[in-house]
């Protein structure tokens, strides 16, 4: 069993009187983060009410953005960046035919609110300008007959940058997603680890889809290079903090072929709990620093 530590990569100063809600990666490696202006406990941010935020932008060669966007109604968010700079928020929980997603162009602050589903689990964007979100279990059963039309029903779909649903997973009896584990989107791909009977699908550019057996259950997220064949996933149910395991993708299923332990930089240090994947770059999220580890180096340590 190896031990592989992360390599830190961001530190950036919070903003005074502000309060981190949100922070991704973005398609292009980018660290994004979300904050609410003034000063709040766990409890209001999940408060949807009209109130100011502020969007952070740090790039891998150290350069900064910020943007303001004032006046708007979120709990609990997510958030990332489209390929053509857009700022896209999501409110993860809302009511049958309320608009919970925003486009934010940041040229002229101009927003498109559109659906994009209760219960929402991930959101991630690719480098073809789409948006992909995935959902958990309390969405992706019928509630009522008009539950039937929302997106999250679907368990992951595919938003156009203009919020018009261009691609959703067809559920069947034997390729159901009941609940989206973990989501990765990488370049023009998207990967989707689910329950029911934990498996990993790809879905291409063009919406073609692969799907392989994961022998791992309940991992939260995965680091996967499709040139080499490779998928890190975290440790399952009972190991999450513990293990990961360094798979093989064969034909139609994952193999496990060795134990990996991630280690922060200072090993006294717990991994921290926001994790995002694009590929084969795990990073890793606390607070205004973040950590990276990518499967592309790992016979470099």
């Amino acid at each position: 069993m190896r031990t592989v530590k992360l390599v830190s990569i961001d530190t950036m100063e919070t903003p005074q009187n502000c309060t981190p809600v949100a922070a991704t990666v973005s398609v292009l490696g980018e660290t994004v983060l979300l904050f609410k202006r003034g000063i709040y406990d766990e409890q209001d941010l999940g408060i949807r009410e009209p109130r100011d935020y502020v969007v952070y932008v740090l790039d891998r060669d150290g350069r900064n953005e910020q943007f303001e966007i004032p006046n708007l109604s979120v709990r609990f968010p997510s958030i990332d960046l489209l390929a053509d700079r857009s700022i896209v928020i999501t409110c993860a929980r809302t009511n049958i035919g309320e608009a919970n997603a925003t486009i934010i162009h940041p040229g002229d602050g101009t927003r498109l609110d559109f659906i994009a589903g209760d219960a929402i689990a991930h959101l991630l964007c690719d480098t073809e300008n789409r948006i992909w979100v995935s959902y958990f279990d309390e969405g992706t059963f019928p509630k009522s007959l008009d539950y039937d039309l929302e997106p999250n029903i679907n368990g992951l779909v595919c938003f156009s940058c203009t919020g018009e649903l261009v691609w959703k997973h067809e559920q069947t009896l034997d390729d159901r997603i009941e609940d989206c584990y973990a989501l990765n989107v990488f370049e023009q791909s998207v990967y989707a680890y689910y329950y029911w009977d934990f498996k990993l699908l790809e879905v291409g550019s063009e919406f073609a889809k692969k799907r392989w057996q994961v022998p791992v259950s309940g991992a939260r997220y995965f680091g996967i290079d499709p040139y080499t064949n490779l998928v890190l996933l975290a440790g399952g149910y009972r190991e999450a903090s513990k293990f990961h395991y360094l798979c093989e993708i064969h034909e139609h299923n994952l193999e496990i072929i060795e134990k990996i332990v991630l280690q922060m930089p200072d090993p006294t240090m717990d991994l921290p709990h926001t994790v995002i994947c694009r590929g084969p770059l795990m990073s890793f999220l606390s607070d205004n620093r973040r950590f990276d580890f990518d499967l592309r180096h790992l016979n470099d340590n």
